[in-house]
């Protein structure tokens, strides 16, 4: 039965839409290979935009290509996958640090996660009004890097974009 896509930011949410867009483009220029997976891909605009890929979630919104019930076992060869994206998604995590690890073992040797944060502060202010369903309001980065450091990651870069609300992690492997 073919399911008809959810739009995430549909007509009445353009303040969401506008922040998605801005994201994808951001990130679009860290995708490296031909093995990228969008965790927690909602309506799996970027892999959409990007034209191959896989998108990855737990809740069905209608065009994911793969729907699991959690994270923390994916079903995907040790060290096959070129490249992670995680956009706006980690405070959705049950485990984020169980899924470190295992994003860490799907990384190729030179693959990348890419991460991005709301600031803070941003974040618990942004998610009281419109999602208070949770696990967690928001990470730092010194969570986010704890919680990279226990699956064997380190951070290859850092940047801020989107007037300085957003932030973009560039995560390696600890030997890389």
């Amino acid at each position: 039965m073919m399911m008809k896509s959810i739009e995430l930011y549909g007509l009445k949410d353009p303040l969401g839409r506008l922040l998605c867009e801005w994201r994808i483009r951001v990130v679009l220029p860290w995708v490296r290979g031909n093995q990228v997976v969008d965790l927690a891909c909602g309506d799996n605009r970027l892999i959409r935009r990007l034209g191959y890929g896989t998108g990855v979630d737990i809740r069905n919104y209608g065009d994911a290509d793969l729907i699991l019930q959690d994270f923390t076992h994916l079903p995907f060869p040790t060290q096959s996958i070129d490249t992670v994206l995680i956009l706006a998604a980690l405070n959705y995590f049950d485990h984020p640090e169980k899924v470190m690890r295992e994003l860490a073992r799907v990384l190729r040797q030179d693959g990348t996660i890419v991460v991005t944060l709301l600031r803070k502060p941003i974040s618990a202010l942004w998610h009281r009004f419109r999602d208070t369903s949770l696990p967690r309001i928001a990470y730092d980065e010194s969570e986010l890097l704890r919680y990279a450091a226990a699956g064997g990651l380190t951070l290859r870069e850092r940047r801020v974009f989107m007037l300085g609300l957003n932030q973009l992690f560039i995560l390696c492997k600890s030997n890389q």
